[in-house]
């Protein structure tokens, strides 16, 4: 896409932030909707621009919105929380196919042992 058009077309989605329908701001987390509106010009690539566009499409919200939401989603707190609790899972999964490799191991070495054995006698 040319600078140009590029420009526009972020004019373009600026115009729709500013003039998103009524209906839509009922829509909004209910402790959003009760403070008063700040407007806050954003840069985003063409790429989450395209995306945010497409998700206010489907839900027939304003881009506004949908942005608002996925910010007030947005908890650091819970996303360390669920990425520690995910790695401490992988991580014991990990722990008990090492144990129980390193078991079959010791009875294959055992029964190889054993094997070893009964051909030594034999000769």
């Amino acid at each position: 896409m040319a600078h140009d058009q590029h420009m526009r077309y972020i004019r373009g989605v600026g115009y729709y932030i500013q003039h998103a329908g009524a209906e839509t701001m009922n829509t909004m987390p209910q402790r959003v909707e009760k403070q008063n509106m700040l407007r806050k010009p954003i840069m985003m690539p063409l790429e989450l621009i395209e995306k945010v566009d497409a998700i206010a499409r489907e839900r027939e919200e304003s881009f506004a919105a949908v942005v608002r939401e996925a910010v007030d989603a947005y908890e650091p707190e819970t996303i360390d929380t669920n990425e520690e609790a995910m790695i401490n899972s992988a991580l014991d999964l990990i722990v008990k196919s090492n144990m129980e490799t390193i078991k079959k191991i010791d009875e294959l070495e055992k029964r190889l042992d054993e094997t070893h054995k009964i051909l030594t006698e034999a000769k």
